[in-house]
Parts: C-alpha cells; sequence; structure tokens
C-alpha cells in the first residue's frame, strides 16, 4: 500500500519535469524570432542611409546628369522596396509558421495531461479496488478466526454475529 504511493508520486515528480523541460524550448524560439526582426530593422536603416547619402551626392552633380540619375534613383528605390517587401512577406510567413508550430506543441502538451490525468484516475481506482478487497479479505479472516471450533470439540462453532 505505501510502496504504491511512493510509486505514485515518483510518477508525478517525473511529469512535473518533463512539462517544465518543454517549456525553455519554447523560449528558445522564442528568442530567435526576436532576433530575426531585430536584424531586419537594422538591415532597413542601413538601406535609409544609402539613399540619403545618394540624395546629397545628387546636388553636387551639374543638371543635366539630374534627369538620368533620378530615374536611376527611382529605380534603385523601387528594387529596394521590392526586396523589402519580399523580406517582409518572408519573415510573416516564418512567424506564421512559428505560431503554427507553437500552437501544435501546446495541443501536445494539453493531449499529454489529460493522459496524464486519466492515468492518474485509473491508478486512484485500482487503488480503491485494491483496498476494498483488502476489507473484504480482513472481513473474511475475522469471519474465520470466530468460526474456529472451540475446545477442540467440531460441534460447538461460535457464529458471527
Amino acid at each position: 500500500m505505501q510502496q504504491q504511493q511512493q510509486q505514485q508520486t515518483q510518477q508525478q515528480q517525473t511529469r512535473q519535469s518533463h512539462s517544465q523541460q518543454q517549456h525553455p524550448q519554447q523560449q528558445q524560439q522564442h528568442n530567435h524570432q526576436n532576433q530575426q526582426q531585430q536584424h531586419h530593422q537594422q538591415h532597413r536603416h542601413q538601406q535609409q542611409q544609402q539613399q540619403q547619402q545618394q540624395h546629397n551626392h545628387h546636388n553636387q552633380q551639374h543638371r543635366h546628369h539630374q534627369e538620368q540619375q533620378q530615374q536611376d534613383r527611382q529605380e534603385q528605390q523601387q528594387q529596394q522596396q521590392d526586396r523589402q517587401e519580399q523580406q517582409q512577406q518572408h519573415r510573416q510567413e516564418q512567424q506564421q509558421e512559428q505560431e503554427q508550430q507553437d500552437l501544435q506543441e501546446q495541443q501536445q502538451q494539453q493531449e499529454q495531461q489529460e493522459q496524464d490525468r486519466q492515468e492518474q484516475q485509473q491508478q486512484q481506482q485500482q487503488q480503491q479496488e485494491q483496498q476494498q478487497q483488502q476489507q473484504e479479505q480482513q472481513q473474511q479472516q475475522q469471519q474465520q478466526q470466530e468460526c474456529l471450533p472451540e475446545k477442540g470439540s467440531t460441534r460447538d462453532w461460535k457464529v458471527a454475529t
């Protein structure tokens, strides 16, 4: 009986450590996501600086190069914009995948907890059944003891009341 209880507490402890291990993993993934975003913002900032330099340089040029340059710059800006949009889209896709993954892990955890709960209930039921059986056995033993023949005579049975 005591051994069973010890077993159960051991199982609960291993389960707790199991669910704690799942958390840091989620945390790591989250950090990774933040790093990606930061890197991205830095990149965009550099692009803006480049545009600014082009603009300053542009004012020093002769007028008649101006139109050509402006056109080039517009094309360049367009390319940069396209690139940014692509990167942003890529980031969104990554984020969605990440969220999907997190969601699946959460569901798995919940399923695991549900399963653990059911196992616990089953264990408790089994324990209760065993206790009942033990009680019945004890009662039977008591009855047998009370029914033992007295002073060697086989007729005098002491009937349990």
